[in-house]
């Protein structure tokens, strides 16, 4: 997971094989110490450097390759010790749940895409629901003994999450799996990159009439550009649920762990107050 207790920035400039100066910010994080992330931070920057000078550079500003400095607000670890899941707060004020394996996948459905590869192959008769995108994961889940999940309804598709079996969100069967679910592209390369699996846990604030929040702390020296619209943005928030159970497929989880993070997602999101999606 890259989620990290202390962040260090630093910006490098190297020319390019033109000759041309081209400048890089570049973040790294590291949960030994801020001496740690600053050393982490220049050993990547002369790499950086060496790419530039030699001309290969990957895409600099795709969205999913940006590493996301959030401050941790909770975490949970396993038992040899390692971090299993952990909210974080991204930069518009909104906390976010990372999980190391345990498995969401957000799939967008406005405006509405075709339906998946699994729901293609069973007719609307052998569909558990007319939504063909939950038949398809429908399909999927009773495919094994051994899965299990939570479906639930967003403002704007569906989130699946995945009880059991767990998942590495690098791995090439999660890519395929989300590929075949309609999961948002977007978001399936973001937990590739982040090495986690990420869940909003509170209302996107455009769509609850809140803007101009800017969260991006880097070792808490730097705070929110308006504080007054982050705590507008919570106080409107309680309004609004993040999403709606549908329902459980498969038997519930057992391991305390995963009943924990299922419940504070379900508490955080709103689930069962019937509150307005957003």
């Amino acid at each position: 997971m890259k989620v990290a207790r202390y962040w260090a920035r630093r910006s490098c400039t190297a020319d390019d094989e033109n000759g041309y100066p081209v400048t890089r910010t570049v973040l790294r994080g590291s949960d030994i110490s801020l001496a740690d992330a600053e050393h982490r931070v220049k050993l990547a920057c002369d790499q950086i450097c060496q790419n530039i000078r030699a001309g290969f550079e990957p895409d600099w500003y795709a969205y999913d390759r940006q590493t996301k400095p959030e401050p941790i607000e909770r975490e949970w670890f396993n038992e040899a010790g390692a971090r299993a899941a952990a909210i974080t707060t991204n930069r518009h004020g909104i906390p976010v749940l990372n999980t190391a394996s345990l498995a969401f996948i957000d799939v967008d459905l406005l405006p509405r895409k075709k339906p998946g590869l699994l729901a293609k192959m069973f007719s609307k008769k052998d569909a558990p629901t007319d939504d063909p995108n939950i038949a398809a994961f429908h399909i999927w889940v009773r495919g094994s003994n051994a899965r299990s999940a939570r479906i639930y309804r967003t403002a704007a598709g569906l989130r699946y999450l995945i009880t059991a079996p767990s998942f590495d969100p690098e791995s090439v069967e999660t890519a395929r799996l989300m590929e075949q679910l309609n999961a948002d592209p977007m978001y399936a390369r973001l937990c590739k990159h982040q090495r986690s699996f990420r869940a909003r846990l509170a209302p996107k604030p455009w769509r609850i009439g809140c803007t101009g929040i800017s969260v991006n702390a880097v070792n808490d020296r730097e705070s929110p550009a308006d504080s007054g619209n982050l705590d507008h943005y919570k106080e409107a928030a309680k309004r609004y649920a993040v999403c709606e159970l549908v329902e459980e497929v498969g038997p519930p989880p057992r391991d305390a762990l995963i009943q924990e993070l299922v419940r504070v997602h379900d508490e955080m999101c709103s689930v069962g107050s019937y509150l307005p999606l957003a």
